[in-house]
């Protein structure tokens, strides 16, 4: 498991069975999976996931990672694409909210974000929708390491086997993302109360990268990379 939250795959020794089949379990969806149909191969890859907070700088960890060589599957990317490309998203979207929700076979953002807003339950059933076909996608993707901002709230954490987690001072954060976005003091402190703590994403990692514009990060990176390779052999 790697966590930035970065979450890192773990394949079985039995050929067309993923060794978390029957670990996933009914998490927005998630347990739809029919992981065994799949076809996964074995091996002895293991397979991680980087995470954080916003502000924490995951994503200039996972640049840092691509220098190294290592191909990281982004799950917020890969999620858009699959809702502008996928015709079983399409169509569940429109069963789910109505056929505005696409115009022109282009996603209706404005008209998706409506309908999420209006209830957990509807967030639920998009989430029931997106979240699935996603991890499906990454599975047949080939990689092994995962960005996924809401690793434990989708159910993701059950596809990997390692995950990292980055961290970062409160204020440093905050800056951060003022800077970023251009947003308000306020705002920004809305934005980070509102996601896992800090403390608590730390607690369900395997390692911890700390990313305060002070400790070396390439010697974490380092030091993580070594320890996964031994947990290889």
């Amino acid at each position: 498991h790697r966590l930035l939250q970065f979450p890192v795959r773990h394949s079985s020794g039995t050929k067309g069975i993923h060794p978390h089949r029957n670990r996933l379990g009914h998490a927005d969806g998630v347990g739809q999976l029919d992981l065994a149909a799949l076809g996964q191969t074995g091996g002895h890859n293991i397979f991680g996931n980087p995470a954080g907070g916003i502000g924490s700088g995951k994503s200039y960890v996972c640049d840092l990672l691509a220098q190294r060589g290592i191909d990281i599957y982004n799950c917020d990317n890969e999620a858009k694409r699959l809702m502008a490309s996928s015709n079983s998203i399409h169509n569940k979207l429109v069963c789910a909210v109505g056929e505005e929700v696409y115009c022109d076979n282009k996603l209706n953002k404005p008209i998706l974000a409506a309908f999420l807003l209006q209830s957990a339950d509807n967030a639920a059933v998009i989430n029931g929708i997106v979240h699935p076909e996603v991890a499906n996608d990454f599975l047949q993707s080939g990689k092994q390491w995962m960005e996924c901002a809401i690793l434990h709230s989708s159910g993701f954490d059950r596809l990997v086997d390692k995950v990292i987690c980055v961290v970062a001072p409160y204020e440093v954060r905050k800056k951060r993302i003022i800077q970023r976005d251009s947003i308000s003091e306020a705002k920004a402190k809305e934005w980070i109360d509102c996601q896992m703590s800090q403390e608590e994403m730390s607690a369900k990692s395997d390692f911890v990268i700390v990313n305060d514009g002070i400790c070396d990060i390439n010697s974490q990176i380092d030091n993580i990379l070594h320890a996964l390779a031994a947990c290889e052999k």
